[in-house]
């Protein structure tokens, strides 16, 4: 799920928590707490957080849009 690049200590994690929130919502990914060198747990961004959650017509909705804004896009990336 998550590199060791995605991993933060809980030192860096305490000196500036705002740094850590930015790089999960700008990455979309969920970063990794570390401590003593043990994975402890994700800080995941929201957006992330709402489609693990996300029940089957949210992702449908979700989905749909996605088609209905890029389908011509993904039509011609399927294709070449």
């Amino acid at each position: 799920m998550s590199t060791k690049q995605n991993w933060v200590s809980v030192s860096e994690l305490k000196q500036s928590p705002a740094r850590v929130m930015d790089r999960a919502a700008e990455t979309g990914q969920p970063v990794g707490i570390v401590r003593n060198n043990e994975l402890q747990g994700y800080y995941v961004p929201n957006d992330a957080f709402e489609l693990i959650v996300a029940d089957s017509e949210q992702v449908k909705a979700a989905v749909d849009q996605v088609i209905n804004d890029y389908g011509d896009a993904l039509t011609w990336l399927a294709k070449n």
